[in-house]
């Protein structure tokens, strides 16, 4: 775990991923889960899937604005905290919607 570590390389990497969006981490995690036991063809429907629910979301279009329009570096993530972001959260992003 990151939080434990004290080499720079840790902390510098916690420090950046604390500036992501707490639910794409959460996601992208399930993802690497699910990901090593699928086929690419499975992956790339994974991501498809993916894709399309994180365009219907918030942060996606949070980050493009903090980043690229405003440039003010700021996103406000909705949740904002890793502990915010419910299982249930996380596997509806899994599911393909019509």
């Amino acid at each position: 775990m990151l939080a434990t570590e004290s080499d720079t390389f840790s902390q510098e990497t916690l420090a950046k991923l604390k500036t992501k969006s707490p639910t794409s981490l959460k996601v992208t995690r399930k993802q690497l889960d699910l990901g090593i036991n699928q086929s690419m063809t499975e992956c790339m429907q994974m991501e498809y899937i993916l894709a399309k629910n994180f365009l219907q979301g918030h942060d996606f279009f949070e980050g493009i604005r903090a980043v690229v329009v405003d440039k003010d570096q700021s996103p406000l993530w909705r949740p904002a905290e890793l502990s915010e972001v419910s299982d249930e959260m996380v596997d509806s992003f899994f599911v393909e919607k019509s």
